[in-house]
Parts: C-alpha cells; structure tokens; sequence
C-alpha cells in the first residue's frame, strides 16, 4: 500500500525492522540504478504493538519500525521546474505592467504634446491653430483656453486692423 502511493522510481527501499534494528523484511527496487549524485531521503515510523491484559489498560509498545528510503531527485526536479514556471510568469507579469505603464504615460503625454505644439504654432503667429480637445478634463480645459485665447487674438488683430485702416482712410481724407 505504502509503495503504491509514492511514484514507483522515487521508493528505493521498504524495510521492516525489528527491535535490535536487524532487517525483518525488506524490498529493494532492483530495475532502479542509484547514481551517487542521487540525493536520498529516508523515513522511519515505530510498529506499535498494543499489549493488553486483564489487569493492565491497554499500552503502546514499539515492536520496531519501517523504513523507507526515497529518492529525493524527482521531487527537486519538480520544485525546479516551479521555480522556473515561477521566474517565468513573473518576468511576464512585468513586461505586461511595463507596456501598461507605457500605455498610460503615452495616453496622458500625448494631449500635452499636441497642446504645446499648437501654443508653438500660435506663438509663430498662425492664429487658426487650435487644440483637438482629448485626454483628461484638465487637459480639455487647457485645449480649451488655448483656443479661446486664439480666437480673442484673432478678434484683437481684426479689430486693430479695421481701426489702423479707418485712421489711415480718415488720415488720407
């Protein structure tokens, strides 16, 4: 029962020993090579007796004891191979976090970017420049001001010129 609950190439030995330690049974798998880097593990659990009498309650006593011995190499094989499957789904859980942040700086600079450009085209004096209002509330209400501050210029020109050319009509008059 023991055996058929561990993976056959891992249980190396079963011995069942007595009480002076000498061997009582014992199985060896012999189809199984054992290199001498192969780390081992070995188990040992008492066989209690129960002596019971009429006069005496009933008391544990150890009668010997099992042993099995495991070979440790496929359990570390295992342990590896999760550590490995770990570091892996970490590294993409970053490079994923990495191109979200991307993402998020790219969609928060972007509307800033093109703000700054029409304020470079405005203060160049192209004055049908304006902001494409996009990204956050605060952004659109700088794109906003922006635009409003093209359009009042636009306006201050305009009338300036009207008046520059009505004193120059009256000036020549």
């Amino acid at each position: 029962a023991l055996r058929a609950s561990l993976e056959p190439k891992q249980v190396l030995r079963v011995a069942v020993l007595g009480l002076s330690a000498e061997v009582q049974a014992e199985q060896r798998k012999s189809s199984y090579h054992q290199s001498e880097t192969s780390n081992t593990k070995q188990f040992s659990a008492p066989i209690h007796a129960l002596a019971s009498t009429v006069e005496a309650p009933v008391q544990p006593r150890i009668n010997g004891r099992v042993e099995v011995t495991l070979d440790a190499l496929p359990t570390q094989q295992a342990i590896q191979r999760v550590w490995w499957r770990t570091i892996a789904a970490t590294l993409l859980l970053l490079a994923g976090l990495a191109g979200i942040a991307v993402w998020q700086a790219r969609r928060f600079t972007k509307p800033l970017s093109d703000l700054a450009e029409t304020v470079r085209k405005l203060a160049a004096g192209d004055l049908r420049a304006r902001v494409e209002l996009s990204g956050a509330a605060e952004i659109q209400t700088l794109g906003l001001s922006a635009n409003n501050l093209a359009r009042s210029i636009g306006e201050s020109q305009r009338t300036l010129s009207e008046k520059v050319e009505q004193a120059t009509a009256a000036l020549k008059a």
